[in-house]
């Protein structure tokens, strides 16, 4: 008889059973395991718990492998450490702690007396997990008896035991089993040492605070490039760190690595720390890559260290950046140009408009250093037949003429460019309580609009005036088309009524009321209004 056979009536059989139940969502029939010692049910059920996230059954599977029968433990101690070797040492701090919690809520375990922890691996595991300071101290002793790297993740995490004697007990045999590991397993432990450094009592550890210098000193560039290469941004930053505590430039292929991150701190420091400490040859890849980034911070910051680096070097590209998509760059253009030398912006821009592939942007760089001079090229691209230069001129209209050229917009607003009509949208949300005012004056204008805009108009008519925003809805309520939008937008319009004081007048209180009265509206929300109406001033 195998291991795993034994007849139906032993009770580990419906433990398992249980277990299985308990953490798979497509809930395994209890019945199997309970009506037939067949061998392959059990394999079965091995090889679903092995294909499991041990986040989620670990805290599960620990419990129930303490309380269970010997023969029980024979088959759940093999899967409790392969699924506890699977999961991320830097999910240990969290686990650790669930593992804990899942202990306090089984049955018939938080009572156990103080016995040693067996000399099983899997035991071991169990006793470092345990809610128990002494068999967690037991634990400890045979820690070096787990396979993998299961030792010093554990050990680690107990760094931050809540017991001061355990702290201590792991704090003088962690360094001993640190110096038996190879670099690349201390590589993939860097980023649970540094959460246990984020997280940790505040023990006297000196190693721990410097832990990017000790790790470096074990430095394995492949092992760094394959965890690199499969990092979060959390994890990226802590391997980062371990570049930055290196006494040598990295090498070619750490460096592209860090160029390819897109993130920003890394970047910021490979052109401000490493970038100066590159021969001409090494930084020639990394300048053109930092030159081309899209990151529009990134590329400020390369930009300040070559007009540090070399003034004269950096104006050809200040240049070429006057007619860039980021206002903030070319902002950031017009003021380095400026100190370097005197440039007339505005010709540069009015030359720019004549070039078909620069007119949108250069009409927004003209707006940008001289408004009145920009306002009738502005005028002139409304009717632009290219729909990016009549979105820079609808994005460009200054605030004064916004509401004299409503009409213009609102008829662009209808527009089936999706562009143009956000464009529109945008200027339109600026200027609500002339849009609502023109809307009650001209119903056709709304009538006109295609349903789309016609439901983003909805959803702006509680920024209009009160009055005017509560009129509009009214309006258009009956239309089944847009009756729910209406409704919803009613509602936000109930609940913002109260922020402003506009006097209603004795016409149009009864005009309101008329139309609440024809509204399909019901209930509260209909007798929440006619109150409003009734005792507005």
């Amino acid at each position: 008889m195998a291991a795993h056979d034994f007849p139906v009536s032993e009770p580990w059989r419906d433990d398992l059973s249980l277990l299985i139940g308990a953490h798979d969502k497509k809930r395994w029939p209890i019945q199997w395991l309970n009506r037939t010692a067949d061998s392959r049910v059990i394999e079965e059920a091995r090889l679903r718990l092995l294909d499991s996230s041990p986040e989620k059954v670990l805290p599960l599977l620990i419990p129930e492998f303490v309380r269970s029968a010997k023969e029980l433990k024979a088959i759940l101690g093999p899967i409790l450490l392969s699924l506890a070797r699977k999961a991320p040492p830097e999910s240990w701090m969290s686990l650790d702690q669930e593992i804990r919690c899942g202990f306090w809520n089984a049955p018939r375990i938080h009572n156990r007396d103080q016995s040693e922890v067996s000399h099983s691996p899997a035991s071991i595991l169990v006793g470092l997990c345990d809610p128990s300071g002494y068999r967690r101290e037991q634990a400890i002793q045979q820690a070096h008896q787990l396979p993998g790297l299961l030792a010093p993740i554990l050990l680690l995490v107990r760094l931050n035991d809540w017991a001061k004697p355990i702290r201590k007990k792991v704090a003088s045999r962690i360094l001993d089993l640190f110096a038996t590991l190879p670099p690349e397993d201390m590589m993939r432990l860097v980023p649970l040492i540094a959460r246990v450094n984020e997280c940790r009592r505040r023990d006297p550890l000196e190693w721990l605070e410097d832990w990017p210098k000790f790790v470096a000193c074990r430095f394995n560039e492949a092992v760094w490039l394959e965890m690199w290469a499969q990092s979060s941004q959390r994890n990226m930053v802590v391997y980062f760190k371990l570049i930055q505590a290196l006494d040598s430039p990295p090498s070619k292929a750490v460096r592209n690595a860090l160029l390819g991150s897109n993130h920003r701190t890394i970047l910021f420091w490979f052109i401000r720390k490493l970038l100066p400490r590159l021969d001409q040859a090494a930084s020639e890849d990394a300048r053109r890559i930092l030159s081309s980034s899209n990151a529009v911070p990134v590329r400020r910051a390369w930009l300040e260290f070559v007009i540090e680096e070399s003034p004269e070097m950096a104006a050809p590209e200040l240049f070429s950046l006057l007619l860039h998509r980021s206002k903030s760059l070319r902002q950031f253009s017009r003021f380095y140009l400026s100190r370097l030398k005197p440039t007339d912006f505005e010709n540069y821009y009015l030359k720019a408009l004549e070039s078909r592939s620069t007119e949108a942007i250069a009409l927004k760089g003209l707006s940008e250093v001289s408004q009145i001079r920009a306002n009738p090229e502005i005028l002139a691209r409304l009717e632009s037949p290219v729909p990016a230069v009549r979105c820079a001129a609808i994005d460009c209209i200054s605030s004064e003429q916004l509401e004299s050229l409503l009409p213009r917009i609102l008829d662009d607003f209808s527009s089936p460019v999706p562009s143009l009509s956000k464009a529109c949208y945008k200027r339109l949300m600026e200027i609500p309580r002339p849009v609502g005012v023109h809307l009650l004056a001209h119903p056709p204008c709304f009538e006109a609009l295609p349903e789309e805009a016609q439901i983003r108009m909805i959803g702006l008519a509680p920024n209009f005036a009160k009055w005017d925003g509560l009129e509009f809805l009214l309006s258009w309520e009956s239309l089944p088309s847009l009756h729910d939008q209406i409704l919803r937008q009613i509602e936000v319009w109930k609940s913002r009524e109260g922020r402003a004081y506009i006097p209603l007048g004795s016409s149009r209180r009864e005009k309101l009321s008329a139309m609440l009265g024809r509204s399909s509206l019901r209930g509260r929300w209909k007798e929440l209004i006619r109150f409003v109406i009734e005792n507005a001033e």
